[in-house]
């Protein structure tokens, strides 16, 4: 009987331990997400406020397509991080997906622009390769076998999954953000 209290005990910890983890994973992808979202429709409202949209060389349409994947996976990534936070499991499926996405997206940009020194912030684009590591790290937390066992997905789970990140990608190759 005691030998069955300590398994217990020592499981029921262990499974705090990745709530406790699931819930950080949760509030990092919603603050990210804010955070983008907040920096596009920045840019967007300066380049109306200076004037730049007036003269007639981009418009709110052109500008919105020049920003629409990151856009997209912010708020799928936003909604899909308060789910998670809530235990749900297309939560659990979003953040995967967008957190894969980020991760890479971050990497490829990383490479892209840290070798381009015309660029004039080109030595700040070098820490993007931190913030891709912390996003894919992110997506192997969520992969592993005490969170996955929480949300049991299933074969269509998985196809959803490759999907939203093959079409991500996909966008991102086709489009050229």
């Amino acid at each position: 009987m005691a030998c069955m209290n300590v398994s217990t005990t020592s499981v029921k910890n262990s499974s705090d331990k990745w709530i406790i983890v699931e819930k950080i994973i949760g509030f990092i992808l919603l603050a990210w997400s804010v955070f983008v979202l907040y920096s596009v429709f920045s840019t967007i409202a300066g380049a109306y406020s200076s004037g730049y949209i007036k003269t007639g060389k981009t418009s709110f349409g052109s500008m919105a397509a020049g920003h629409h994947l990151i856009i997209l996976v912010s708020i799928l990534c936003l909604f899909g991080s308060c789910m998670l936070l809530y235990k749900d499991k297309t939560g659990w499926l979003l953040c995967v997906a967008t957190s894969f996405f980020y991760g890479i997206n971050l990497f490829i940009s990383s490479r892209s622009k840290a070798i381009d020194d015309s660029l004039p912030f080109a030595k700040y684009y070098k820490s993007y390769g931190a913030s891709a590591l912390l996003f894919l790290i992110i997506f192997v937390l969520l992969l592993l076998n005490p969170i996955r066992k929480k949300y049991q997905p299933t074969l269509q789970t998985w196809i959803i999954i490759a999907a939203l990140i093959a079409v991500m990608i996909l966008d991102k190759i086709l489009f050229n953000q």
